[in-house]
């Protein structure tokens, strides 16, 4: 798992062409169906899997970097879809929605003493804190429409054409997402093209609140959750087990402060 294959270097916006999918993809969160259908865009830390075929387009997408996953998990993704090509902000589908209010739950307690610990000033992350991130994940998505002026929050257990699944593996977080290409007003949301089309995908993390985040550090101090240094979780300095790789520091101080904006044009096959 947490294995890629095409490198892209680019900018805030790049061009990747989808693969028809040929074989079974099971909507878990695992890449292991993907082979070589991802791109990994090395500026922004982020793999990405493209595949479609002639009714569904299906996404594989997951951060390289710790930091960039908690950042999601906490800030929460939108995916924002356009089916002209466009970078326009007009209807997206949240998920995961965000995580501001963890910091304010009861910390579990192991042997007398509390074992979740991070500091996200630093950029430091305890791997039992987010295993803990992801097991909050409340299972259900928000669609967005006319440029954020309507949203509406589905329960994944309502979703009627629309998959999403998620894992959590080595201190990284994954997701897969199946959409219909096709409107149909019995689908939960759609693309709106066909396989012949080139549509754009954009990936927004919010910037993180400063002022809550210096409060969420205040509430750390008093409660005694600082680590006292170094890198927690050893796991994390192998990189991603199959051919992963970390970012470089610089990299993920400026992703922690200054969110996640990308935008990638998409031409979809037909078999």
């Amino acid at each position: 798992m947490f294995a890629y294959g095409f490198l892209i270097s680019g900018c805030n916006s790049f061009k990747v062409e989808s693969i028809f999918k040929t074989h079974e993809i099971v909507i878990d969160g695992n890449d292991e169906d993907w082979s070589d259908a991802k791109y990994y865009i090395k500026k922004h830390d982020i793999v990405l899997g493209v595949m479609n075929d002639n009714d569904f387009l299906y996404l594989c997408f997951y951060p390289t970097t710790s930091e960039l996953t908690r950042q999601v998990l906490s800030q929460g993704l939108t995916l924002w879809i356009n089916n002209d090509a466009k970078r326009k902000k007009n209807y997206g589908i949240r998920f995961p929605l965000g995580m501001q209010n963890l910091m304010n739950q009861p910390m579990p307690e192991e042997n007398g003493n509390q074992s979740r610990k991070s500091d996200p000033k630093n950029g430091k992350v305890d791997p039992k804190m987010m295993d803990r991130m992801v097991k909050s994940i409340s299972k259900e998505l928000e669609i967005i429409s006319q440029g954020s002026e309507q949203k509406e929050v589905i329960k994944f257990a309502d979703l009627n054409g629309v998959e999403i699944g998620i894992t959590f593996e080595k201190e990284l977080f994954a997701y897969e997402l199946k959409i219909p290409l096709a409107d149909n007003p019995d689908f939960t949301a759609s693309i709106g093209a066909d396989p012949t089309s080139k549509i754009a995908l954009g990936f927004e993390v919010p910037e993180p609140d400063k002022e809550a985040m210096k409060e969420q550090m205040k509430e750390m101090d008093e409660m005694g959750d600082r680590p006292s240094g170094g890198r927690p979780g050893g796991s994390g300095d192998k990189g991603m087990g199959k051919g992963g790789m970390q970012g470089d520091a610089s990299n993920k101080t400026q992703q922690s402060e200054q969110g996640l904006d990308i935008w990638t044009i998409i031409q979809l096959v037909e078999n």
